[in-house]
């Protein structure tokens, strides 16, 4: 069985290609750095996907920041 998944960015043009592909799975990568209008998007798309958005977020760093400063560098 083939799936098809698309990683979405909550930017238009991720949200379009996942939206014209028609994704068995959409994931997206929460750094916890982004625009907080990215989580009403989020929400939008998951209705206009007709699916739920798998969000992948790392449990250890609240977000970029916190990463940068626990580990010094960014990999």
């Amino acid at each position: 069985m083939t799936r098809i998944i698309s990683w979405f960015s909550a930017g238009a043009a991720s949200a379009v290609a996942t939206k014209m592909i028609n994704a068995d799975v959409v994931a997206y990568c929460d750094t916890g750095s982004e625009d907080k209008d990215n989580r009403r998007f989020y929400k939008d798309c998951e209705r206009w996907f007709g699916r739920p958005i798998t969000r992948l977020k790392n449990e250890r760093y609240r977000d970029t920041w916190d990463l940068w400063e626990k580990r010094a560098y960014l990999s």
